[in-house]
């Protein structure tokens, strides 16, 4: 699989930055002429210059050039890992040592640089993940924490400020907006998003180590397509809040890091989660965040229950229960409808 690292240096690029947009700005005029003879008086590696014109020379849609990196490729022997763990980048005559493991790394594909950090596109081994005698239970949600975690009998929950950081910013854009200050809300979306995926990356990261330390896999809840079921009938701040969710960035973060670690991730149907006893296993009543089994007497946090119950899987989706097409999810967020007993693994 393809892995892209973010490398830091201190090399000043500036002068073949000038040049690379200065290609760039001529194969936009000069479309489809992607021949470095063309740009040979601007004095840009043929190297680099010959990948700057692919990319904005083929781009019919491209008009006007901002910012440009310099490319570099792994054919040609443009890109080499030395014997002492080392990249070497030939055309620029740069040679450093990668803060990540080169071991396990078959080949470079491409690197992207700017004045301040290497784009490091490279293909990987993927460990093979071991047949996981249990698992962590990952229960989502788009209020609250963000994510409820069953490790064992043990209760973790993350990513409280994930719901602050996006009601601030919905907050401040609105007044941005009522000043028409366009400029700035752009920038603001921006470090919205820059801050929701420093958390995410964190409670990945930290999902990923527990798993590997423990010898346990990860099931979370299938929620994909749970946009579909934001409606008229639903608040506009409920239906923001569903519409807003990162559940697709969280599983994707997750299941790359996942293959790299060998850990298996499953995703479960997610009908009854929060509703289903996690100790009897009897359908209980859940008022809003609260749970309580009517025959075992057992109370508890709905989303810790929820938790519990999805580590524990197929048990609580027997297929002779299949949700109706009305239906509700219960986990603590809105409806998806499924069907009942799939499951689903997204990392082998």
């Amino acid at each position: 699989m393809k892995v892209t690292y973010l490398v830091k240096h201190d090399r000043d690029y500036t002068d073949e930055l000038t040049k690379a947009k200065l290609v760039a700005e001529w194969a936009i005029q000069n479309k489809f002429q992607i021949s470095t003879k063309h740009v040979k008086h601007i004095g840009l590696k043929s190297a680099i210059a010959n990948q700057i014109l692919r990319k904005y020379g083929r781009n019919k849609n491209c008009n006007t050039v901002t910012s440009v990196k310099l490319t570099i490729t792994g054919s040609n022997g443009n890109i080499q890992i030395t014997k002492n763990n080392q990249i070497k980048i030939t055309c620029l005559n740069e040679l450093f040592v990668p803060w990540f493991d080169l071991s396990k790394v078959t080949k470079i594909c491409q690197i992207e640089a700017n004045n301040e950090k290497y784009y490091i596109t490279c293909e990987i081994d993927e460990e093979i993940p071991n047949t996981p005698t249990s698992y962590i239970g990952v229960d989502l949600n788009s209020t609250e924490h963000f994510a409820v975690i069953s490790v064992g009998n043990k209760i973790i929950k993350r990513g409280k400020r994930l719901r602050h950081t996006k009601e601030a910013a919905v907050a401040h854009r609105a007044r941005l907006q009522r000043k028409k200050h366009y400029k700035q809300i752009k920038r603001n979306k921006n470090k919205e998003r820059c801050r929701v995926r420093d958390q995410l990356h964190k409670i990945t990261r930290e999902l990923i180590d527990i798993a590997n330390s423990t010898g346990q896999g990860i099931r979370i809840e299938n929620l994909t397509g749970i946009r579909k079921k934001t409606t008229k009938k639903y608040k506009t701040s409920s239906n923001r809040t569903t519409n807003n969710w990162n559940y697709g960035m969280f599983r994707s973060m997750l299941e790359y890091k996942a293959k790299i670690c060998g850990v298996v991730v499953e995703a479960i149907n997610p009908f009854n989660t929060s509703k289903t006893c996690s100790r009897c296993g009897s359908i209980g009543d859940r008022q809003h965040k609260k749970f309580e089994c009517l025959d075992c007497g057992h109370r508890d946090h709905a989303d810790s229950n929820a938790a519990f119950n999805i580590a524990s899987g197929p048990m609580i989706t027997p297929t002779s229960k299949a949700p109706s097409s009305d239906g509700c999810c219960e986990s603590a967020t809105s409806a998806l409808s499924v069907k009942a007993g799939h499951l689903e693994a997204v990392a082998l």
